[in-house]
């Protein structure tokens, strides 16, 4: 799988298909690219594309947009000051997952990958396996049935007694999970220690990092989460929408390669919301690679590359922003949509 990205302001692989009857492709290199580039839009020259607005190429049929690009060698394709970029892979990719409780059957067979850059927004009624989903992506669910690759590296599970799978190298998912950071819906900051504290324990404990060097970090993410003046405050001093912050830069602080999100202003107050959502948008603009579970459906449409809408553990609709948010081919999905604007 092949995603192109441009270092021009934006991910130009989220908005059309690429194939090599539009580009020099280099010898052996397949442009096969992930089912949910391809499958909305069939490549044809007319094809309108959804290019970020400062690649100059908003609006542009696609192959008016791609005149001009050449390969470059190691640098990848070029123009106008700007680099196109293979990828090899997605960040993190599940494969046929499925996920039970007892006899309740919470994920089934559930197909999905994001690449570098890419912000999901994963929408849902309640009980319909979002939560679930991020949790086995995480490894703290361990599902019966698919697989989960990280950097394409899978996940090696193996059978447990009494039925289901548990992982088969605990050294593996330690390592793993240090490259996946996760803000919950309840903070679930330790009451105990400050707010530094909490950000620089893992670092610390888990990344072996010095003391000295995990406190500058932290830091400097509770400056970009705005709450540097709250670091040495414990977690019951801080509103929710500041612990919630206090949560993102602890997550941010292991480094990791994918964040997922779970619904993380449901238990704020609506005056809070806004601060964690202002948060969230400045990591987009970093281009991080996000997983955001989420009702805040206008805050999804202006901020993801694409959303996965889930009706009782399955995938109902995957696709761009203007396309699930806007014309969903689902009645179920439209219910939805309208039930979360009217409210």
């Amino acid at each position: 799988m092949i995603k192109w990205t441009t270092s021009v302001g934006g991910r130009v692989g989220g908005a059309a298909p690429l194939t090599d009857s539009h580009l020099q492709v280099p010898r052996g290199l397949s442009c096969t690219l992930s089912r949910q580039l391809t499958n909305r839009w069939p490549v044809s020259s007319n094809v309108s594309t959804n290019w970020p607005r400062s690649t100059g190429l908003s609006g542009k049929p696609l192959s008016a947009a791609l005149t001009g690009w050449k390969h470059s060698g190691a640098a990848g394709w070029a123009k106008s000051g700007g680099s196109v970029l293979v990828t090899n892979g997605p960040a993190i990719e599940i494969r046929g997952l499925t996920k039970r409780f007892g006899a309740l059957e919470v994920l089934r067979d559930i197909s999905l990958s994001a690449f570098d850059g890419d912000v999901i927004a994963i929408i849902g009624s309640s009980g319909s396996g979002k939560s679930t989903l991020l949790r086995c992506m995480n490894l703290l669910e361990v599902p019966e049935d698919g697989q989960i690759l990280v950097g394409g590296e899978e996940v090696r599970l193996r059978p447990a007694r009494g039925g289901g799978r548990k992982p088969a190298d605990r050294q593996q998912i330690d390592r793993i999970r240090a490259q996946i950071g996760m803000v919950f819906q309840s903070f679930n900051l330790w009451s105990h220690l400050t707010v530094l504290q909490n950000i620089i324990e893992a670092p610390v404990h888990v990344q072996k990092r010095s003391k000295a060097e995990a406190s500058v970090e932290a830091e400097a993410l509770l400056a970009k989460v705005g709450i540097l003046d709250k670091a040495h405050q414990y977690p019951a001093q801080l509103s929710g929408g500041q612990q919630q912050r206090a949560a993102i830069a602890r997550a941010l602080a292991m480094r990791p390669k994918v964040m997922l999100f779970d619904e993380p202003t449901s238990a704020l107050d609506p005056e809070l919301v806004g601060e964690v959502l202002r948060v969230i948008r400045a990591l987009v603009e970093e281009h991080r690679t996000m997983l955001l579970v989420t009702h805040e459906i206008r805050f999804a449409r202006e901020v993801a590359s694409r959303v996965v809408f889930l009706h009782q553990g399955q995938i109902e609709e995957d696709g761009p922003p203007g396309e699930v948010l806007q014309s969903p081919r689902s009645e179920r999905c439209r219910q939805f949509i309208s039930s979360q604007l009217r409210g």
